[in-house]
C-alpha cells in the first residue's frame, strides 16, 4: 500500500511511541471508540525492566494508564545500548517499510524520565545527559533510516529548543482551541514556536479530525493551522468510515469526507503550496495588527477522562497572519472559517513592517491571482465563505 501511495505523490509518516513501554492495557469500547486490550507485562519483567529508568528509591520508574488510549508503562533510559539499538532497528524497518518520516512520539518536548540506575551508563539523577541521550538517539535513528531511504527525516511531538537541530519537522498543536495544553475558558492558543522556528524549521499538522459529517469545529482547527504555517494533511476519523460505509468501502479517501471540509482544505492547500509557499512554508511569521472580525460559535464534542462533553467555543470567523520571504517580501493571509463571506476593517501593517503610502498588494483568492489592490482600498476587506485570501507587498519601509 505505501508503494502505490508513493506512486501518488504521498509520504507517509510513523509515529513511534518514544521512549514509552507500555506493557498493559484495559479494553475501552463506545459507538465511537475502539481500543484493544494488551498485556505484554511478562515479556517486560523479563526483558524491559533492566533497560528502564529507574527511581529515587531503586524501583523501576512507572506509570499508570492516564486516557482511555494509554496503559500502564515504563519508560527505556535513552543512555543504554537497548535504547540505541531499539531505535536504530525501528529506523530501518520503517525505512524498509516505505515510511518517510519516523515522529518521536509521547515525549513531548524531548522529555525523558531521570534514571537514578547505577547500571546504565549515565551519571545517576537529573543532568545533561538526559538530553545528550536523546539527541544521540536522533543522530542514530535519522542516520539509520537515510541507509535506505535518502529523504528519511525526524519529527517530534511538541519539541524542546534542544531538539531542533536534528529535526526535519515537528508536530505541533497551534490549531488547538482552548483545552490543550491544558488551558481553560478565557486562554488563546497562539503560535509561538512558529514564531520563533519557523525559518528553521517547518512545522506539520496535528490532531485534526476529518470526518463524514458536517463540523465546524474542524474547519476552525484546519484554519488556525493554515494561517499558523503548519503543512496541512487529511486525517480522516475512521469510526465515521466505519459507521457510514459498507464493509469493502471502508478505506478513507476524500470523495468520504465533508464537501465543505473538504472545500476549506483545497482553498488553503492551493494557496500555501502556490502564491504563499515562500510565506508559510520557508518564510519567517511577523506580528500582524488585530482585524474587526466578528465571532462565530463552533460546536465541539470532546473527551475527558472516559466522558464525552459536548460545548461550543467562539473565535473569530476570520483568522489572519503575516509572513516575511527570503527576499523581504511580506504577505498577509486570511482564512473564512463560516459558510458566508465575511467583512472587516484592516490595517496592512506589523509590528515589524508598515508599507509604503501608494503601496499595492498583489491578490491572490484560494490559490488564483485576483488582480491588485493599493493600500488606500484596505479599509474594509472581505473573504467568500470558506476562502483563503493572500496579499502580498513587495519590501517596504521596516
Amino acid at each position: 500500500m505505501l508503494g502505490k501511495l508513493h506512486a501518488d505523490g504521498v509520504h507517509n509518516q510513523a509515529m513511534v511511541a518514544g521512549l514509552k513501554w507500555m506493557y498493559k492495557r484495559e479494553a475501552f469500547h463506545t459507538p465511537h471508540y475502539n481500543i484493544l486490550a494488551y498485556d505484554a507485562e511478562e515479556d517486560w519483567l523479563e526483558n524491559g525492566q533492566d533497560v528502564c529508568a529507574v527511581g529515587r528509591d531503586g524501583e523501576v520508574f512507572t506509570r499508570e494508564a492516564g486516557a482511555t488510549w494509554d496503559g500502564d508503562c515504563a519508560f527505556i533510559c535513552p543512555a543504554t545500548d537497548f535504547a540505541k539499538e531499539h531505535f536504530r532497528t525501528t529506523a530501518r524497518a520503517l525505512a524498509e517499510a516505505g515510511f518517510d518520516l519516523f515522529e518521536f512520539d509521547q515525549m513531548n518536548g524531548g522529555v525523558c524520565q531521570p534514571c537514578y540506575s547505577m547500571e546504565h551508563d549515565h551519571p545517576p539523577g537529573y543532568g545533561p545527559w538526559m538530553v545528550e541521550s536523546i539527541q544521540e538517539l536522533m543522530r542514530i535513528t535519522r542516520d539509520e533510516g537515510r541507509k535506505i531511504n535518502p529523504n528519511f527525516g525526524l519529527s517530534m511531538e511538541d519539541p524542546g529548543e534542544l531538539y531542533v537541530q536534528h529535526l526535519d519537522t515537528y508536530c505541533s498543536r497551534a490549531n488547538h482551541v482552548n483545552h490543550w495544553p491544558g488551558i481553560g475558558p478565557g486562554s488563546r492558543v497562539v503560535p509561538a514556536f512558529y514564531y520563533a522556528y519557523h525559518p528553521i524549521i517547518p512545522s506539520t499538522n496535528f490532531d485534526i479530525r476529518y470526518s463524514t459529517q458536517p463540523d465546524d469545529f474542524t474547519i476552525l482547527r484546519n484554519a488556525k493551522a493554515f494561517v499558523s504555517g503548519a503543512g496541512l494533511a487529511m486525517q480522516m476519523t475512521e469510526w465515521q468510515v466505519l459507521n457510514t460505509y459498507e464493509e469493502g468501502d471502508r478505506f478513507p479517501t476524500p470523495d468520504k469526507c465533508d464537501a465543505h471540509q473538504v472545500e476549506q482544505l483545497r482553498n488553503a492547500v492551493r494557496t500555501r503550496d502556490g502564491s504563499g509557499r515562500s510565506y508559510l512554508v520557508s518564510g519567517e511569521m511577523l506580528q500582524p495588527m488585530d482585524i474587526d472580525t466578528p465571532l462565530a460559535e463552533y460546536p465541539r464534542v470532546r473527551t475527558v477522562g472516559k466522558e464525552r462533553i459536548s460545548e461550543t467555543v467562539s473565535e473569530e470567523a476570520v483568522l489572519h497572519s503575516a509572513w516575511m520571504n527570503a527576499q523581504g517580501d511580506v504577505a498577509f493571509f486570511f482564512a473564512n472559517t463560516t459558510r458566508d463571506p465575511v467583512s472587516f476593517t484592516f490595517a496592512p501593517e506589523t509590528a515589524e513592517w508598515t508599507p509604503d503610502a501608494d503601496a499595492v498588494a498583489r491578490v491572490y483568492l484560494n490559490g488564483d491571482a485576483a488582480g491588485e489592490m493599493p493600500v488606500s482600498d484596505m479599509e474594509t476587506l472581505s473573504v467568500p465563505g470558506l476562502g483563503a485570501l493572500m496579499l502580498e507587498f513587495d519590501g517596504g519601509n521596516e
